[in-house]
């Protein structure tokens, strides 16, 4: 779902005139699952990434801060994370549609992917070993302790990240030393697809343990504001970055939506929509003759297409971010100023 698409306008004014009826813990919920709507748009199975991110950084934040996370939070955070596993993996909704268009098809076709229960199985595993380790890992002294779970936080981020987005490179890259070794290097390939804004959900999700860690913020003490601020909708796919201190705080208290703040809103919303509409996609026709010419072309041209494209990829991510500031305004949230200049 693009920012300058209908869909993402119709998304808006349906979530916004729900949100304004509802109250504050209501408007959290509400938020919290058009953000996993809004990202499920693009590949629901992806949206499990998100929850393994939320689940193991709010547990590593109450760690790091009191020692221990609660017995009630590790029940409730395992069976979260076992049920979106069996929801957002096993089950295949991409095949609903021929379900309910198909009476030939049965609701079997939806849970036949052997895959996802293999990765079921390795996440019931997981859940399992970590809360047999919770009790020995818990006495350690405390500076350890920290140390330990902001590790594990940092680890599980990157690794995360790096998986998705250099996997292939790496292996593209080290197909000679592979093949030197008798072996066929597109045995290990992997057919990976990139999940969208992953950078920017593990890196604003790090920032809150390592916070944490270095005594600049206390935990959040409620899991859903929490996965709230991880997955918050406007800033999900092209950021801008906000750190917890700045954010969190936000969905804590009742928001009150001025006029100033929804004209201020929507203006941001409107003239994002210009630098990308109008003006980085208005040019980059002009920039793709030029870069992708297989003719000579003149040094003029170089320079007019070279300038051309830094427009284009200014306009482009400051129109991105303009629009998603603009949202959160017309929900009275405020993220911080990106792309200044």
């Amino acid at each position: 779902m693009l920012f300058n698409s209908y869909e993402y306008f119709a998304f808006i004014i349906i979530v916004y005139l729900f949100y304004r009826i509802l109250p504050h813990r209501g408007q959290n919920i509400l938020l919290l699952l058009a953000s996993y709507m809004f990202y499920a748009w693009w590949d629901i199975r992806f949206l499990f990434l998100i929850v393994i991110i939320t689940v193991v950084n709010f547990s590593c934040g109450a760690i790091i801060y009191s020692g221990k996370i609660s017995r009630k939070d590790r029940v409730l955070l395992s069976f979260w994370f076992i049920v979106t596993c069996f929801l957002f993996i096993v089950i295949r909704w991409e095949y609903f549609y021929f379900l309910i268009s198909n009476p030939a098809v049965t609701w079997t076709v939806l849970i036949s992917w052997q895959k996802g229960w293999l990765i079921l199985g390795g996440i019931c595993i997981l859940t399992c070993l970590a809360n047999l380790l919770y009790p020995k890992i818990i006495n350690l002294e405390s500076d350890k302790k920290q140390k330990i779970f902001v590790s594990l936080s940092v680890v599980t981020n990157l690794s995360i990240l790096g998986f998705f987005k250099y996997f292939n490179f790496f292996i593209e890259n080290i197909e000679g030393l592979i093949s030197s070794f008798n072996l066929d290097p597109t045995a290990f390939r992997l057919n990976i697809i990139l999940p969208i804004g992953i950078s920017f959900y593990t890196f604003k999700s790090m920032t809150y343990t390592v916070d944490i860690y270095r005594g600049n913020l206390e935990p959040a003490g409620n899991y859903l504001d929490f996965a709230l601020y991880v997955a918050f909708f406007p800033s999900l796919l092209a950021g801008p970055i906000d750190r917890a201190a700045n954010l969190l705080p936000q969905f804590y208290t009742k928001r009150k939506i001025t006029m100033d703040q929804s004209v201020r809103g929507l203006y941001l919303i409107f003239y994002g929509l210009f630098k990308k509409v109008a003006i980085a996609d208005g040019v980059i026709r002009t920039v793709n003759q030029i870069y992708g010419s297989t003719g000579q072309i003149s040094w003029m041209d170089v320079v007019i297409g070279t300038l051309l494209f830094t427009i284009q990829i200014y306009c482009d991510f400051s129109g991105y971010t303009d629009i998603a500031r603009g949202t959160a305004k017309l929900f009275g949230i405020d993220l911080m100023t990106n792309f200044n200049l």
